[in-house]
C-alpha cells in the first residue's frame, strides 16, 4: 500500500488519516474544479507571457485569460454534470434522465450512506446485483435482494426502518423501470457494461503482494487476468473477488485506513 479504493459506501470516505473532507469521495467533483482552477491561473500567467512576446494588446491577453478561467467555471462544470448524469442513467439502467431519475439517484445515495445497517453496503456489489435482477421478479419480490447481496456483514442486523426505506426505494425504482417498458435483456446488458463485476480491493492487493514477497506470484497474475475484463463474468475467478470485503480486512491498518 497505500491503496485508495472505496468498498463500504461512505460519501465522506477519505483513504488516509487526516485527508480532510475536501478530498473525500463525495467531494471529488469540487476537488477537481479547485485543482483545475489553480491550473487555469498557471495557464493565465503563461498566456500573459506569450501575449507579450507576440505583441498582443492588453485587452487581447485579458480575453484569452478569461476564456481559460471560463473553461473551469462553466465548461468543466457543465461537461461534468452532463457526463455524470449519463453515467448514473446507465448504472440504473434507465431509458432517460430527468428530475424523477435524479431523485431516485439522490435518495439511493442517502440510503447507502445512512440506512444500510451498522456496517454499511458495498457500492460495487450493490449496482452489479441490481443489474442481475429481472423485471418479472425484481429484488426477489420484497425489494431487498440487491441490498442483501451487498450488505457488509449481512442484512440480518439491519433495523426495520432501514429495511422499509429500501423497500420503498425499490418500489419507486421498479415502478420507473416498468413504466419505461424497456426490454429486460437490453436493460441488464447496459447495466452490466456500466457496473463492474470486479474491482481492485485493498485486501486483494495485500494478499497478492504478501504472497509475492514469499516468492509466490500466482495471485498477482490472477488479479492481472481478472482486471483485464472487470465487467465480464469469469467462472474461473476466486468467488471472493466479487463479494464484500472479508471480516479480517475491514479494520486492518493499511487496508481500512492509511496514515
Amino acid at each position: 500500500g497505500p491503496f485508495a479504493f472505496l468498498e463500504r459506501f461512505d460519501p465522506m470516505h477519505c483513504p488516509w488519516v487526516g485527508g480532510g473532507a475536501e478530498y473525500s469521495f463525495g467531494r471529488q467533483p469540487q476537488a477537481a474544479a479547485i485543482n483545475l482552477s489553480i491550473l487555469s491561473e498557471a495557464w493565465a500567467d503563461l498566456l500573459r507571457a506569450v501575449a507579450t512576446e507576440e505583441g498582443l494588446t492588453r485587452a487581447e491577453a485579458d480575453e484569452a485569460v478569461q476564456q481559460t478561467r471560463e473553461g473551469v467555471s462553466s465548461v468543466f462544470v457543465d461537461a461534468f454534470h452532463a457526463t455524470h448524469d449519463e453515467h448514473n442513467r446507465r448504472k440504473l439502467g434507465l431509458v432517460s434522465w430527468d428530475d424523477d431519475a435524479a431523485e431516485l439517484w439522490t435518495s439511493l445515495f442517502g440510503l447507502m450512506a445512512t440506512r444500510s445497517g451498522p456496517q454499511g453496503i458495498d457500492f460495487t456489489v450493490f449496482f452489479r446485483s441490481l443489474g442481475d435482477l429481472t423485471n418479472d421478479l425484481p429484488d426477489g419480490g420484497d425489494g431487498l435482494a440487491a441490498a442483501r447481496a451487498a450488505a457488509i456483514g449481512g442484512a440480518a442486523e439491519w433495523p426495520q426502518e432501514h429495511l422499509e426505506a429500501w423497500r420503498e426505494w425499490a418500489a419507486r425504482y421498479w415502478g420507473r423501470v416498468g413504466a419505461e417498458a424497456r426490454p429486460d435483456g437490453e436493460r441488464r446488458r447496459e447495466m452490466a457494461a456500466a457496473n463492474p463485476k470486479y474491482i481492485l480491493r485493498n485486501w486483494m492487493l495485500a494478499e497478492a503482494y504478501e504472497a509475492a514477497e514469499r516468492g509466490d506470484s500466482s495471485a498477482v497474475h490472477a488479479l492481472h487476468a481478472l482486471l483485464r475484463s472487470p465487467y465480464e463474468e469469469q467462472s474461473s475467478a476466486d468467488p471472493r473477488y466479487a463479494q464484500p470485503t472479508p471480516d479480517w480486512a475491514r479494520g486492518r491498518p493499511g487496508l481500512a485506513f492509511m496514515s
